[in-house]
C-alpha cells in the first residue's frame, strides 16, 4: 500500500494538517498551492484512503487521517535525525583519531574534515592531516563551539589561511567576559575572521579577570560542584566522576 508514496507527499501532507490549509502549507513549503494538493491527494490515491475533510473551511483530518498522521509526524521526525546524522557523517563530524578519519579520506567518504584542533594533537598533526585530505579532495571545517577557546579558533584560522583546500570555518561570537579573559580575541568584520596581529597566537590571557569566573560560575543546583564544560566528567578539584 505504501509504494510509490514519496517524502514530499508525506511532507505536503503534514504541512497542511499542521497549517490548516493547503494555501498556508504552499507557502510554507515554498511551494504552489496546486502542487501541494495535487501531492496530497497522490497520496490518498495510493493509499486508498480519505485523509482529510474538505468540506468546512479549514482542512480536518478523518479518522483514518488521524491515525496515519501521527505515524506520519513521527516517520518524519525520524527521517530529519537521519538527514542531521548524514549531514554529521558528511562532514566528518568530529572524528578526531587517525583511526577514524583516514578510511573516511582515503574513501571519499567524507567532504569536509570536521575536527577538533586540540584533540586532534594540536597544529603541527593537524597541518598533517589538512595536506593528507587535500590529495583526496577533502577540505576543512574545524569544528568552532563556543567552547573552545579564542586561542583555538586563533589556531583554527592560522590553518585555514594555509590551507589549499580550505572549505569553511565554524564561527561562535566571544561574550564579552570572554573578551574580557582573552584580550586580543580574533574579530569578525564582514564575513572575515581577523586574527590578533601580535606575537604569538596574539592573545593573553588576564588572570585576574579569569579568577572573577571560577568553574561553576553561572551554573544551577549541582553543576555549581562540577568544573564547567561539555559534560559533568569532573570535581572541581578534578576527580573523575564520569567517563
Amino acid at each position: 500500500m505504501l509504494d510509490g508514496v514519496t517524502l514530499h507527499q508525506l511532507v505536503c501532507f503534514e504541512a497542511v494538517v499542521s497549517e490548516g490549509s493547503f494555501q498556508a502549507a504552499a507557502e510554507k513549503l515554498l511551494r504552489s498551492q496546486p502542487s501541494v494538493s495535487s501531492s496530497v491527494k497522490n497520496l490518498e490515491s495510493q493509499l486508498q484512503l480519505s485523509l482529510l475533510d474538505r468540506s468546512g473551511y479549514r482542512v480536518t483530518l478523518t479518522e483514518a487521517g488521524r491515525s496515519f498522521y501521527e505515524r506520519t509526524r513521527v516517520f518524519l521526525q525520524d527521517a530529519k535525525r537521519l538527514r542531521d546524522h548524514a549531514t554529521q557523517l558528511a562532514m566528518g563530524e568530529l572524528f578526531n583519531s587517525v583511526h577514524e578519519w583516514r578510511p573516511l579520506i582515503t574513501e571519499r567518504l567524507i567532504d569536509f574534515i570536521r575536527i577538533h584542533v586540540s584533540q586532534c594533537g594540536g597544529l603541527s598533526p593537524a597541518r598533517k592531516i589538512i595536506a593528507f585530505a587535500e590529495q583526496f579532495g577533502v577540505r576543512s571545517a574545524w569544528h568552532g563551539p563556543g567552547d573552545v577557546s579564542p586561542i583555538g579558533h586563533a589556531a583554527q584560522i592560522t590553518l585555514d589561511v594555509t590551507a589549499p583546500n580550505f572549505g569553511v570555518q565554524e564561527y561562535s561570537p566571544f561574550s564579552e567576559r570572554t573578551q574580557e579573559v582573552f584580550q586580543g580575541c580574533p574579530v569578525m568584520k564582514e564575513g572575515y575572521w581577523y586574527v590578533n596581529e601580535a606575537p604569538g597566537w596574539g592573545i593573553e590571557v588576564d588572570e585576574k579577570a579569569a579568577a572573577k569566573y571560577p568553574f561553576g560560575f553561572g551554573e544551577n543546583g549541582d553543576r555549581k560542584t562540577l568544573n564547567g564544560g561539555g559534560g559533568e566528567i569532573r570535581k572541581k578539584d578534578g576527580t573523575i566522576i564520569k567517563q
